[in-house]
């Protein structure tokens, strides 16, 4: 007969507690590879030879890869150059062809930097948009109020 389930105020079940020497605790902390050792624990004991438990990649490169990523946001460089694609789509700045080409070049840039740092942080980037659909994109707004917003 298994004794019953106790359960917390919550209603979730109550934790189970196991003492650790210092070194078994640096050796499960090790072995959890940046997971926590909780999580660790459970995964290996439940995994029933189903494949390995799987490693969280947490170390500083992952931090400074959120930094980075969230410097590039608060940039406003992704809003500056939609903004002068805005502007190059509407006529209201001047640009020949080379300028063009650098504006395209810089925003092709930007997203190429945002997605590859959110592949390095295990998320997934959006869609996929061109240079071209950018500079359509930011001339759709224009293209409406001179329609008178249809």
């Amino acid at each position: 007969m298994s004794a019953p389930s106790q359960k917390t105020e919550a209603g979730r079940p109550a934790p189970v507690s196991i003492r650790f020497s210092e070194s078994e605790r640096a050796a499960l902390a090790a072995r959890a590879g940046g997971q926590p050792v909780s999580a660790y624990i459970r995964e290996v004991l439940f995994c029933d030879g189903q494949g390995q438990p799987r490693v969280r990649q947490d170390g500083p490169d992952r931090q400074l890869h959120g930094r980075v990523l969230a410097m590039l946001g608060k940039s406003g460089l992704a809003t500056s150059l939609q903004s002068m694609a805005l502007m190059a789509a509407t006529g209201v700045l001047y640009v020949d062809e080379e300028t063009e080409m650098y504006l395209r070049r810089a925003c092709e840039d930007v997203r190429e930097l945002r997605d590859l740092l959110m592949r390095s942080l295990g998320k997934e980037p959006p869609q996929p948009t061109s240079a071209e659909e950018a500079f359509r994109n930011a001339a759709e707004p224009a293209s409406r109020v001179k329609n008178g917003g249809h």
